[in-house]
Formats: C-alpha cells, structure tokens, sequence
C-alpha cells in the first residue's frame, strides 16, 4: 500500500497482479528471501496467470530487480518529507500548508498579541471559517430562539442594525492587528 518501489504503490501500478495477489497485506519481508546477498521475490498469486497479463508480471519483476532492498533489520517506513527520513510534526506542518494561504496567514498577529488566549482562538477560529455560526448550530439541531443576542429582539427587525454594531468592534479588533479584513455584502 506504501511507495516504496516508484511514483506509485505497487498496487495502484499493477490493479490486475494486485486483485490476483494472495497476500495483499504482505511487507517486503513477507516476500523477500536471501540467499547469501542475492533477494529472491517469492510473490504468489491466487490463480496462474493468463498469457495476457504475464507482461505485467515481467514489468513487475523488472521493478522489482531495480529497486535497492537491504537485508539488514526490519521494515520501516521513512518520511520521505524530511531530510532526515524522520516524521516530525514540523516537517508535516511544511508538507501540508504548502501552496496554501494559510501559511500567508499573519498568525504571529493574532497568536502573539496581547490579547486574552480566549479571544486569540476566536479570531484564529474565525480566520478559519470554524467559529460556530447559528445556521450551523441549526443544522446540527441544536434549538436557539430567534432573537437577537445583543438586543433580544426579534431578528427581522433589527438584524441590520446588530450586523453594524456586532461587525463593528471585530473590524476594529483585526485593523489593530493589523490585519485586512473584508466583510460580505449580506449575512444571509
């Protein structure tokens, strides 16, 4: 299931030879034997093959044949992210925020203000479109009265003027941090 052998796993490289495999789970160690410094691939199959799947089967072993096996201790699996071979959360940091906004992000603004750390995830939350909105509340049924929660009246009358006023100190909060920030046209 692993790349280990080319750009690709083995079984995404040949589906037909992996359908017919009979130990689809098996480790390079399963299927390796030595014989002084000369591997020797033991693969089996389910059935024999047919005369049009024995090319497969010949590229398979070719690959096989190219590729460095070491005889010397068990398997592992490398990060192959990471100069040192080793998973790090820093090097899966890297791996996954490339190519992303997200690492453009000014976080040290938010993180490393001098705000409390409860109003730091709520803005990092919000950057991030996770803060619990009410439609997203309703939908996971959760039941909320209609009302306002700045004034406690019923939202379609004010819900234009608690937009103003509810944004209002957000868009202060994040212009002294620095921070552009664009609010939608409606809040629907």
């Amino acid at each position: 299931h692993d790349v280990w052998c080319g750009e690709q796993p083995l079984k995404a490289h040949f589906p037909d030879l992996f359908r017919m495999a009979r130990f689809k789970d098996a480790t390079v160690n399963h299927v390796v034997s030595w014989n002084g410094d000369q591997c020797h691939w033991n693969i089996t199959f389910s059935r024999s093959c047919n005369d049009w799947e024995e090319d497969s089967v010949l590229s398979l072993l070719a690959l096989l044949a190219d590729s460095k096996i070491v005889s010397v201790g068990d398997d592992m699996i490398l990060w192959s992210h990471d100069s040192t071979k080793k998973f790090t959360i820093k090097s899966f940091y890297g791996e996954v925020c490339i190519g992303s906004s997200f690492i453009d992000f000014p976080a040290d603004a938010i993180w490393r203000s001098k705000a409390p750390l409860k109003a730091c995830f709520l803005a990092w939350a919000a950057t991030k479109g996770k803060v619990p909105t009410e439609e997203m509340l309703k939908r996971r049924n959760f039941k909320l009265a209609s009302r306002c929660p700045m004034f406690f009246k019923r939202k379609n009358r004010l819900i234009t003027f608690s937009f103003i006023v509810g944004v209002s100190p957000w868009h202060l909060s994040f212009s002294l941090l620095g921070v552009n920030w664009v609010q939608p046209l409606t809040i629907k």
